[in-house]
């Protein structure tokens, strides 16, 4: 499986992007593989139909570490909603659109998927 931007995030349904503003935060936690050179080359080619910004820690922060710099991130721009599905799918964002709804609707603050229940991680061809 690749993790580079655009493996997974290519995978996003069309219907978010018909039905919400969506924005894609790639941040590569000092990784020494091409992730930040591809997805700058992504945004240059403008690939993905909505917009990608890329980041880059000078140090690695460790997976939790690096979700804190993507939520900083997101508060800081005003995001209304946050996804966390990982650039090699490991985590189905054709999962996204079900897991939005309650959030959409004010039923819920937070909405959690599991990789282990999910039908959608044999269609990706991914072990639970």
């Amino acid at each position: 499986m690749s993790s580079k931007p655009g493996a997974g995030h290519s995978r996003i349904p069309q219907s978010l992007v018909d039905d919400y503003e969506i924005k894609v935060l790639v941040i590569n936690d000092a990784s020494t593989d091409d992730t930040f050179e591809y997805g700058r080359e992504i945004q240059r080619t403008k690939a993905l139909p909505f917009p990608l910004t890329v980041l880059i820690n000078p140090v690695n922060l460790g997976y939790g570490g690096n979700q804190k710099v993507g939520y900083h991130y997101a508060q800081k721009m005003g995001f209304d909603f946050v996804a966390l599905p990982h650039g090699d799918g490991q985590y189905a964002p054709e999962c996204l659109p079900d897991l939005l709804i309650p959030l959409r609707d004010g039923m819920a603050d937070a909405c959690f998927n599991s990789r282990m229940i999910s039908s959608a991680c044999l269609v990706a061809r991914h072990p639970p």
